[in-house]
């Protein structure tokens, strides 16, 4: 490290030891993205004008609680979201094993 700049520094010690931390917040902000919008869109716009506004998953809360016989299309639409969520943390976690090594 001697001789070594503030870049070098950054670049070679502090980003790739802060890269296990910098993962973990995007992969829980990307599933906040998918999952979080249901309080804010139902006390806001729920869901209006026309469900422009709504998200997956206060359609999954519409399907499953104002109208009950379309359980099974409420439990579809979770599946659904599921594997969104799954995919892009996948995603997310492979991208960011190549800057581990």
């Amino acid at each position: 490290m001697d001789g070594a700049g503030w870049w070098q520094r950054l670049f070679h010690i502090t980003i790739p030891s802060l890269v296990p931390t910098i993962v973990y917040f995007t992969v829980t902000n990307a599933i906040y993205c998918f999952i979080g919008l249901f309080s804010l869109v139902y006390a806001v716009t729920q869901g209006g004008p026309g469900r422009e506004t709504t998200p997956i998953d206060y359609m999954i809360y519409i399907k499953a609680f104002q109208t009950p016989d379309q359980l099974g299309y409420a439990s579809a639409l979770s599946i659904v979201l599921f594997a969104i969520a799954l995919l892009a943390s996948w995603v997310q976690i492979r991208l960011s094993n190549r800057y581990q090594d």
